[in-house]
């Protein structure tokens, strides 16, 4: 599994970076909402993952980023098997030259996330899991070494209200002033699995599946991931998954800390 996913992964980041070194394919195709758009990158991502998806006859259904409606496209090859796809997670950082993208590719089944790939092309770096087996980077295994103080990323959907976003630094500030975000989710939350950050609070009501799929490389490292109300952070309806009320990933005694803090309202 991860091998097919790997390599997927791999071919669509590649372009991916060779997009952004020519500085092509980025306009603008679909204006989906306050700072969210998709570029010709994100489209021409997916046709290139969604055609080699079928060179491996692999998945049973995608769901995806960029598929209109947001309903699986159904593929036919392994029964039960949803995959999920982001083509190009950071658009915003690669239409702003900013080498902080890649492409993320997670395989739901029975109710949980089974496996993830998330490949940063201009880092030159392939983050994986699968449940019960680890993580790894560029195939060595992963271990949670935290830095000195306290560096948590943070950050925020439209979805949430203003006044309890307010709330929420207002009660982070007092335990550290060093917040930050790659703009990045993918990549927040793979730095956090091996220490690069403490810990990562993500404030939404509702988020797409995609976006948070890669929490499972901090959670196969031993890092406690949940809803900001400490209740499970993924759902399963109507045979896919659903990723609401927020998200905190941490080392168990910062995740207590944090989630102390009432975070989500």
């Amino acid at each position: 599994m991860l091998e097919v996913l790997r390599s997927i992964a791999l071919e669509v980041g590649n372009l991916l970076l060779e997009h952004f070194r020519r500085g092509t394919a980025t306009q603008v195709v679909q204006e989906k909402g306050a700072d969210d758009f998709t570029l010709e990158a994100d489209r021409h991502a997916q046709e290139v993952a969604l055609s080699l998806l079928h060179r491996h006859h692999f998945g049973g259904a995608l769901l995806a980023e960029e598929t209109p409606g947001g309903e699986p496209l159904p593929l036919g090859y392994t029964p039960g098997l949803l995959v999920c796809l982001d083509p190009l997670e950071g658009t915003d950082n690669f239409a702003h030259r900013v080498p902080l993208f890649g492409t993320t590719l997670a395989v739901w089944r029975e109710g949980g996330w089974e496996a993830v790939v998330f490949y940063a092309p201009a880092l030159g770096e392939v983050w994986e899991a699968q449940r019960g087996r680890g993580a790894f980077l560029n195939g060595k295994p992963v271990s949670h070494r935290p830095g000195r103080g306290l560096r948590l990323a943070v950050n925020q959907w439209p979805d949430m209200p203003p006044e309890v976003v307010g709330q929420a630094l207002a009660r982070l500030l007092p335990l550290t002033r060093n917040l930050t975000s790659t703009y990045s989710d993918a990549l927040d939350l793979v730095w956090a699995a091996e220490g690069r950050r403490s810990g990562v609070v993500f404030l939404y009501r509702r988020a797409e599946p995609w976006d948070i799929a890669p929490a499972l490389i901090a959670q196969e490292v031993g890092l406690r991931v949940t809803a900001l109300d400490g209740g499970r952070w993924c759902r399963e309806e109507g045979g896919v998954p659903v990723v609401e009320g927020g998200l905190l990933v941490a080392p168990p005694d910062l995740h207590a800390r944090l989630l102390a803090l009432g975070l989500g309202g």
